[in-house]
């Protein structure tokens, strides 16, 4: 059994009054109709010298943790978040005598505090005073209860995590568009963030490519004569090279349809790299940078640029 509305949520949490749940379930094991809710909880407004103690504590350190109380002396940082603006006031209290009037401190603190958040705890019954209580601080306290309700009647939670799972939900209930306020904070946005780097990372990629392949041309040289393309007299490095260099040049301008052969020809070079590295059969490096040079053709006539057709292209460099 477990209450269901604020009032009685607030009797048992912050007395631990039980009362209506004893006659309740009593009622429905004797058959009997259920008896009206009585509310025996009432407020007193605090003694001057009651006051005096907490607004002490709130002016020095923002927190008062009366003797009893289980709230650790950390400032909570859910707090930022529940309450952007203003200053936080916590107070937490042990669970008050059930039967006597308890001590209503949120109204006297948001008038000595005024603009400022006062969160006041009563054992594990939660109360806000403050800036914009009458938006959320209802909804907020009856979302929390109605799904916390039955682990605080079976568990005996300390205050403090208590206050930041309460903290928690008046954030989700604030920001969640229910009272048309922004988010406190905006989580990153992936494709947002990375968007303008994108054409920069692709840069980076071919130049790594074209030094690399540079690399190749250094490391394997033209020993013997070995290594000739079979499109022309140049060595198998160079042409290499040559065909990176285009790559690099037409990446530059590329757009539209001759991305795909320009991606797949830059594909291919990349597979002559590591076979050329891997000192494979020359017949099977001749095939692939075949394919890139087939790929890089294409990819220039859809630019319509004669310039970049490989077999000008190289010939202009590589003699």
């Amino acid at each position: 059994m477990s209450s269901t509305d604020l009032d009685s949520w607030r009797g048992q949490f912050a007395t631990g009054d039980v009362t209506g749940l004893l006659t309740v379930l009593i009622a429905a094991l004797t058959d009997q109709p259920e008896p009206p809710d009585e509310e025996d909880f009432a407020w007193r407004d605090p003694t001057p010298a009651e006051l005096d103690v907490v607004v002490g504590d709130l002016r020095t350190t923002g927190r008062h943790v009366a003797d009893g109380a289980t709230l650790a002396d950390t400032p909570r940082p859910a707090a930022a978040d529940a309450f952007p603006d203003g200053t936080v006031r916590h107070v937490a209290l042990p669970r008050q005598p059930f039967g006597e009037p308890v001590p209503n401190y949120g109204p006297a603190l948001a008038e000595v505090f005024p603009g400022d958040p006062v969160v006041v705890q009563y054992g594990n019954w939660v109360e806000y005073h403050g800036p914009a209580a009458d938006e959320f601080a209802e909804v907020a306290a009856a979302s929390f209860y109605a799904q916390f309700s039955d682990r605080l009647s079976r568990y005996d939670y300390p205050q403090t995590n208590v206050l930041d799972a309460y903290l928690d939900r008046v954030t989700d209930v604030r920001y969640a568009g229910l009272f048309d306020r922004p988010l406190p904070y905006q989580p990153v946005d992936p494709l947002r963030v990375a968007l303008p780097a994108l054409p920069w990372l692709f840069a980076g990629c071919v130049v790594l490519f074209l030094v690399l392949s540079v690399r190749s041309v250094l490391r394997a040289g033209n020993p013997a004569g070995r290594r000739r393309s079979v499109r022309g007299h140049s060595t198998v490095p160079a042409r290499l090279a040559g065909l990176t260099a285009l790559a690099v040049e037409m990446s530059a301008v590329s757009g539209g349809a001759s991305d795909a052969p320009l991606t797949r020809g830059i594909g291919r070079l990349g597979a002559a790299r590591t076979a050329l590295d891997d000192d494979l059969p020359d017949r099977h490096v001749h095939t692939l940078l075949d394919e890139a040079e087939d790929e890089l053709d294409d990819a220039a006539r859809l630019l319509s640029f004669d310039g970049y057709r490989p077999d000008v292209y190289l010939r202009s460099r590589l003699g």
